[in-house]
């Protein structure tokens, strides 16, 4: 049976190109996670919101604080099975707040990918 696992990881910086490369970072661990379980855990990478942004920026939306963009990825956290944290603890304020709330949710929470591979893939 599959899981949805949330990838959260780094992604603010001050520069659009360094957003750009956390936004891969976290992609590319996502399908590796895919990949590597037999397509049996499905991520969920929040940081597609990366185009989201850039889009509403050039349709010249208000500017958006961080905190639109946790709220907005709160709201997915309670339909996911497992949580997968790609950074270390106070690296990033997103990341951080993310993993207390799947915690509170009783979402079992990993912090790497051998690890949840390990434990979550069967085989």
């Amino acid at each position: 049976m599959s899981k949805i696992v949330y990838v959260a990881g780094k992604y603010y910086e001050k520069t659009i190109g360094a957003r750009l490369a956390n936004t891969h970072i976290c992609i590319d661990i996502a399908i590796e996670l895919y990949e590597k379980s037999n397509k049996k855990l499905i991520p969920y990478v929040p940081v597609w919101t990366h185009w989201m942004e850039e889009r509403m920026d050039y349709l010249r939306y208000p500017e958006r604080p961080n905190e639109y963009w946790y709220a907005f990825d709160d709201n997915f956290m309670p339909k996911m099975d497992l949580f997968l944290k790609t950074c270390e603890t106070g690296v990033s304020k997103g990341a951080d707040a993310e993993e207390k709330l799947a915690k509170s949710l009783n979402i079992p929470v990993y912090y790497s990918l051998k690890e949840i591979l390990e434990r979550e893939s069967n085989g």
